[in-house]
């Protein structure tokens, strides 16, 4: 589930209840549906340590962006903006109300993958996945995760084919790039509505312009996936590793994580449209 990852600009339950029937000659009675238990999804995937990270990231990002854009005199206007769209509880909140709109279409899907984080494997992967995104905020750490990729090509192969199994279990990089394409997308409406009209993006080229960045967003995610599972797998003995890849490449485990893909598309593009409008505002102002 941590193998979501946004960049800025564009930069895997609930129980379900069993059916009843009533007699025939008893009155019809409301049939209780499964209903979706955000505080036992959270606990089990470490939802709340997760969002503190994909804040931390944001804030990062859009701490470039800053830089580039408010220029001294903004900088504490938009650190405050930022830490307001970065607030990693409000975050959270937007994310399972999001979340809950795909519970109806599979809640074994939730049953099952909660079932998982339960199990010892489970939380060993949920904790592990946990730790290597939290470490990869040091820009140190990242870099060495990606150089130990370069040599896990020759001298580690058997771990890196366990991580790309694990990748492809889940479309993992597909999914990333539809949501880094998606956020582009959405960055440049946002700022299309309050940039200054010197800078508005031409008419109709918006969507051009973020295909373009297909190649880049692509082999960026190609190379984070990669490095951060190595990072984070390389704890797992083979039993664990085998249990982790038949929970992800089960019919629910596929389900799960397409139900987390859309709640994480949606938050992302909201984000990445409120950045873009900030981005625009702060230019504007800096034309007065």
């Amino acid at each position: 589930m941590s193998g979501i990852r946004a960049m800025a600009p564009w930069r895997g339950s609930v129980v379900g209840l069993m059916m009843l029937v009533a007699a025939a000659v008893m009155p019809v009675r409301a049939v209780a549906e499964p209903a979706f238990d955000p505080v036992e999804l959270s606990d089990a995937y470490q939802l709340e340590a997760l969002f503190e990270i994909v804040a931390q990231e944001g804030r990062d990002d859009a701490a470039d962006i800053g830089a580039e854009v408010a220029g001294p005199e903004g900088r504490a206007g938009w650190e405050r903006t930022m830490a307001r769209l970065y607030d990693p509880a409000r975050l959270l909140e937007v994310f399972l109300s999001e979340l809950e709109q795909e519970f109806p279409r599979q809640p074994e899907a939730f049953d099952a993958a909660i079932a998982f984080a339960r199990t010892t494997p489970g939380a060993q992967m949920v904790q592990l996945e946990i730790d290597a995104r939290a470490a990869m905020l040091d820009a140190d750490i990242e870099q060495m995760a990606r150089e130990r990729l370069g040599e896990a090509r020759a001298a580690d192969a058997r771990t890196l084919a366990f991580v790309d199994a694990r990748i492809e279990a889940n479309d993992l990089i597909e999914g990333n790039v539809s949501l880094g394409l998606n956020s582009a997308l959405a960055y440049f409406v946002g700022f299309a509505q309050t940039a200054p009209d010197a800078l508005q993006p031409e008419a109709g080229r918006m969507m051009a312009d973020v295909w373009q960045q297909e190649g880049a967003i692509r082999a960026e995610i190609t190379d984070w996936l990669r490095a951060y599972f190595l990072l984070a797998y390389a704890p797992l003995d083979d039993d664990a590793r085998a249990a982790v890849l038949d929970h992800a490449a089960s019919p629910e485990g596929v389900a799960f994580n397409t139900a987390m893909f859309n709640a994480f598309d949606r938050l992302f593009s909201g984000l990445s449209r409120a950045l873009g409008a900030e981005v625009g505002r702060a230019l504007a102002a800096s034309d007065l």
